[in-house]
């Protein structure tokens, strides 16, 4: 690899790897819709933590680091879903995201 070719770093992550895929070819209702309907509120979590701890620097001072639980309205992962996304239009606008793949395995 070439000094001028940007390394990138693997994260072999389910959900991320599923909203990366059609980050540009859905809105955010539906995008949520699909991860809610195909992956399990343990992974939402865990791909959520996993964001905030590698872009801290990025979420600090956001509600997004709030831990979300179950209410009467909504559950817990539904909201995270939501955090996600929204962190992913923060990394997006700043091009953090461009240094990292996002893979899924079978």
């Amino acid at each position: 690899m070439s000094s001028d070719t940007m390394k990138q770093k693997m994260v072999l992550c389910d959900v991320l790897a599923c909203i990366n895929c059609f980050w540009n070819n859905s809105n955010n209702d539906a995008l949520a819709r699909m991860v809610l309907q195909h992956r399990s509120p343990a992974k939402i979590a865990e791909a959520k933590k996993w964001l905030v701890q590698e872009f801290l620097d990025h979420v600090s001072g956001t509600s997004y680091l709030t831990d979300r639980h179950n209410s009467t309205t909504r559950l817990a992962h539904e909201a995270e879903i939501d955090d996600i996304l929204s962190i992913f239009d923060i990394l997006d606008a700043k091009q953090a995201l461009d240094a990292y793949v996002f893979a899924t395995s079978l």
